[in-house]
């Protein structure tokens, strides 16, 4: 494994050795993380999840995650970035980041409480699909 410490302060970028075609990347924040993957061969970079600390949720830690995701994708050379999207506060931070444009949605659902699992409790159903 290797780590590459990028701006903003705070977050790691770490590649993690794996037995696939594409590349897994975890990108770290003491109150959350992102795993994705880049695909060279077809320029692709897929968000697999994007999880934040339930007591730091709505202070923007998704945000910072996702756009240091977004300008990881750019650094590697992909000309996409794709997720599946299943809790409204995902949504927000997907449309804080890319705009309603590369976003299409199925289902909206509601804002979860706090200690609730949001995708369970109304769920949401939309896909990003944006190009870089």
């Amino acid at each position: 494994m290797s780590s590459l410490i990028l701006p903003p302060e705070g977050i790691t970028i770490t590649a993690v050795d794996a037995p696939t075609y594409g590349d897994i990347y975890h990108i770290q924040h003491a109150n959350g993380a992102i795993e994705a993957s880049y695909y060279q061969a077809s320029r692709l970079y897929e968000v697999h999840s994007l999880d934040v600390d339930p007591d730091k949720r709505r202070l923007g830690i998704g945000t910072l995650l996702l756009r240091t995701g977004r300008d990881h994708a750019q650094i590697l050379g992909a000309s996409c970035i794709t997720a599946s999207i299943i809790s409204r506060e995902c949504l927000q931070v997907m449309e804080n980041v890319f705009g309603p444009d590369g976003i299409t949605v199925f289902l909206r659902g509601e804002f979860a409480a706090d200690d609730e699992n949001y995708s369970l409790v109304s769920p949401t159903s939309a896909v990003l699909r944006a190009r870089l």
